[in-house]
């Protein structure tokens, strides 16, 4: 039941929305646009290097993650916002676990799907790359809400401390009050050292 709630209002949008993807003219548009139902995607006529692809994947997460943080701290520093759509995901007595990810209200769910696709969007990505951008999005998010703070996870693998992972997510759940960052912590950083040098001033 769960999927079929969320994948709904994916699919009735998918059916419904002419693609115009990078590199794909409005004149190769013009036969797509006279139905009401989509039933074929016009695609670039070029595919991507590996290089592209995986700059395109690189730079749609950071885009997302510099979005959402601005989102999800507002979702925790409004009271009205947290308790009627935010507080739901944050909602879990037996520990964090993996099924959290997806526990969201419908107007969390919606703005997060519509900012990763303006994201890919916004630069230009190839369909290809946005295919593999859902696995890689979700494998990433499902990783730091698993609980679990593996060696081989992606904020070990990756140098310089910029990526959060499980351990700072989990600090977020259990206080709601840094790491509001999906992956990265260059912003949540700048905000706890103004926080720490406003604290010490007062």
């Amino acid at each position: 039941m769960e999927a079929i709630v969320y994948v709904s209002p994916l699919a009735a949008l998918d059916i419904i929305m002419v693609k115009k993807y990078a590199g794909v003219t409005e004149e190769d548009l013009v036969d797509v646009r006279k139905n009401w139902i989509q039933t074929e995607r016009i695609l670039p006529k070029s595919s991507p290097d590996v290089r592209m692809v995986v700059f395109h994947l690189v730079l749609s997460l950071i885009i997302y993650d510099f979005l959402i943080f601005f989102q999800h701290y507002c979702l925790h520093k409004n009271r009205w916002l947290y308790d009627n759509i935010h507080s739901c995901h944050h909602n879990h007595h037996k520990g964090l676990h993996i099924r959290i990810t997806n526990n969201l209200n419908i107007v969390e769910r919606v703005s997060i799907v519509l900012t990763a696709n303006f994201a890919l969007k916004v630069i230009g990505s190839h369909p290809f790359t946005r295919t593999l951008f859902i696995p890689f999005f979700v494998s990433l998010l499902s990783e730091s809400h698993m609980g679990y703070d593996f060696p081989w996870s992606y904020d070990k693998i990756i140098p310089l401390g910029i990526m959060g992972g499980a351990k700072a997510h989990h600090a977020h759940h259990f206080s709601g009050t840094k790491n509001f960052q999906p992956f990265f912590t260059y912003i949540d950083n700048v905000i706890m050292k103004r926080t720490m040098k406003t604290e010490h001033i007062n």
